[in-house]
């Protein structure tokens, strides 16, 4: 599944595929009254306290999270760029307001909600990220609370092996701009250095993992 997805722990592949040969998931975690509790736990235990702390709602309210996550430039439910920096500055703005607006905006009005998803199935359009086509069946159950996405196993796997040795990259320059404080002493410099290769080598183990136990069978493919 995709990671935003998987991750949350409150999902099920449904035993058929959708009219365009696409495996279907529900995403049950709307009717789950503890779902967010469970997943501030979970965050916390793997070290995402930011992911935590905006699941909580400890700096609640469409404002703050709307300044956070342009500060930041990712999306904290789907962890995707919110702009991308090679963009002309008009398409980059343009991706800003429309994020803001999705954020702050009754959700069945935008394009993650009813409105926006019955509008890509009639018009069969694909968004940027390439994610399956939705159809029309799948749009309107989100009237309902009824969220169900089109997966593509191979595509997401492939996805996500990218997102995580992206990530485990990053760690790696993080950690050499680190430790080329000059103000570190000897000393210092050297249990940070143990640190960060301790979370990027635990991070390394969990891709390996997943690379091993997210084998597709010909079935699923």
């Amino acid at each position: 599944m995709p990671e935003w997805i998987r991750d949350n722990g409150n999902a099920v592949v449904l035993p058929l595929k959708d009219e365009n040969d696409k495996w279907q998931v529900l995403d049950f975690s709307y009717f789950l009254p503890y779902s967010m509790f469970t997943g501030i736990v979970k965050d916390t235990a793997e070290g995402e306290f930011r992911e935590a702390l905006s699941k909580s709602g400890v700096f609640g309210g469409p404002l703050p999270q709307i300044i956070s996550a342009i500060q930041t430039n990712i999306d904290p439910f789907t962890q995707r760029e919110i702009v991308n920096e090679f963009d002309p500055p008009s398409t980059q703005i343009a991706d800003m307001m429309f994020y803001a607006y999705r954020m702050s905006a009754p959700t069945w009005l935008t394009d993650i909600g009813f409105a926006g998803k019955l509008l890509q199935s009639i018009n069969k359009d694909v968004n940027k990220y390439g994610d399956p086509k939705i159809t029309k069946t799948q749009a309107i159950t989100r009237l309902f609370g009824v969220n169900i996405y089109p997966i593509d196993p191979t595509e997401s796997r492939a996805n996500n092996i990218k997102f995580m040795r992206n990530e485990i990259t990053r760690m790696k320059s993080r950690r050499t701009r680190v430790l080329r404080d000059k103000n570190l002493t000897a000393e210092e410099r050297k249990k940070l250095h143990k640190k960060y290769t301790d979370i990027i080598k635990d991070r390394q183990e969990q891709l390996s993992d997943y690379v091993k136990e997210s084998k597709l069978s010909k079935r699923l493919q």
